[in-house]
């Protein structure tokens, strides 16, 4: 009877070790899925590795990659997080400013990418030969702060020439300097100043004070094409970065407003048309009328020139000794770019470059009704997606129960078998 109590208990540990070191496998090498939910605050494409799903303990890998003509420009992650189905936050690790690693716990995860437009330094330049000096730099947060709510809309005329309508939230010009008085209270923007723009595609533009300033810029909401000239309704605007915006080719309010706006082009700098730009275009320059190619896109720097008013005296005063009259100031002038690899448009009221033209071209290039490509993408809800649950694991578990138990009920009813033999 001894015999029997410990054969049987023999084959109980036996098949009990089987099946936990089966089950313990099984789990082992179980996959659970990984779901990447919608980019939030620019345009950009997450992809893990191994995709779609990985095993328990395994190192999964998110890239962020940007599309080659777009929001890589001006925009950085801003944060990553990984959640696992249980809502557990799990670790991430930064390889790269776009390459991040994390271990893959035993759920199901998703992965959540948030942008944001890279900090704006402005600088304070006193003279022409003057040396800049960093002011403050402003996050997204800061510009936020600054921003106004509602959109401000505004007009164009591009180099096809075609009409385009526009809107944007962002910082007003006027906004930008008043703030940045707190930093340095010798900032100032009048006669004689002019800003200088840089750009993330290495577009640089410049814009002296009467440019922008010396008479009203306007937003004419009727104004759809160039065959029906009205400036009726026409509305005073001010120049402004704008943060979120959306611009087409002879829209009509209605369809503007249809359109969602999107970073893919923060900073944008953006102004209206001049009553002198809605004329008929003349046939000897395509060009007069254009504004458009100067609406820098991903700014990403500001300097503020400001005249050497010492400098500026002491010239007058040889300039009146030396020759009995003066050469007048051309506005919106070209200077050389720092480098061989920046070129600066010629910036002034009668004449565009291709280098301008091409730098902003794009995204007025949409037909009525329809958006550019660069457009199509539109913000999502920040809210990240619930990782999908995998079944994988939950199905091998159910495999190796089902295969347990066969093996407990035929071992089981052999040694009933053999003890029946037995006794008879």
């Amino acid at each position: 009877m001894k015999q029997k109590l410990l054969s049987i208990i023999l084959c109980l540990v036996l098949v009990s070790t089987f099946f936990g070191c089966f089950v313990t496998g099984v789990a082992a090498g179980a996959s659970n899925t990984i779901s990447v939910a919608k980019v939030t605050g620019g345009i950009a494409t997450v992809s893990t590795s191994p995709s779609r799903q990985a095993t328990t303990g395994a190192t999964v890998t998110v890239t962020v990659s940007f599309p080659d003509n777009e929001s890589q420009y001006n925009h950085q992650v801003r944060s990553i997080s990984v959640t696992g189905l249980s809502g557990t936050a799990i670790d991430t690790t930064a390889v790269t400013a776009l390459t991040y690693t994390f271990t893959m716990p035993s759920e199901a995860v998703a992965v959540a990418v948030e942008l944001e437009i890279v900090p704006l330094p402005v600088y304070l330049q006193i003279g022409s030969s003057g040396t800049p000096v960093l002011i403050h730099t402003y996050t997204l947060d800061d510009m936020e702060a600054l921003s106004i709510t509602e959109p401000q809309y505004y007009t164009g005329i591009d180099s096809m020439p075609s009409v385009v309508q526009g809107k944007g939230t962002g910082v007003m010009l006027s906004d930008l300097l008043s703030d940045l008085q707190q930093y340095n209270p010798n900032v100032s923007f009048d006669n004689g100043a002019v800003i200088k723009l840089y750009a993330a595609d290495s577009y640089t533009a410049r814009y002296t004070y009467d440019f922008l300033f010396g008479a009203d810029r306007y937003y004419y909401p009727n104004l759809i094409n160039l065959t029906n000239l009205s400036t009726e309704g026409g509305v005073v605007i001010e120049p402004m970065f704008t943060i979120n915006s959306f611009q087409g080719r002879t829209l009509t309010r209605a369809q503007l407003d249809a359109h969602e706006m999107d970073s893919a082009f923060a900073y944008r700098f953006c102004f209206g048309l001049l009553p002198s730009n809605v004329t008929s275009t003349p046939t000897d320059n395509k060009f007069a009328n254009v504004t458009v190619n100067r609406f820098a896109k991903w700014v990403n720097r500001i300097d503020i020139i400001e005249p050497d008013t010492n400098a500026d005296a002491s010239s007058d005063q040889a300039a009146a000794t030396t020759a009995p009259t003066a050469t007048p100031e051309v506005q919106a002038s070209v200077t050389a770019a720092p480098s061989p690899a920046v070129a600066t448009p010629v910036l002034t009221q009668a004449t565009t470059t291709p280098a301008a033209i091409a730098h902003t071209l794009a995204p007025a290039s949409i037909t009525p009704g329809a958006t550019a490509a660069s457009q199509a993408s539109k913000p999502a809800s920040t809210t990240p997606a619930a990782p999908a649950e995998s079944s994988a694991p939950n199905s091998a578990l159910i495999v190796g129960l089902i295969i347990g138990i066969i093996v407990i009920i035929v071992i089981f009813l052999f040694i009933a078998w053999k003890m029946t033999r037995k006794h008879h």
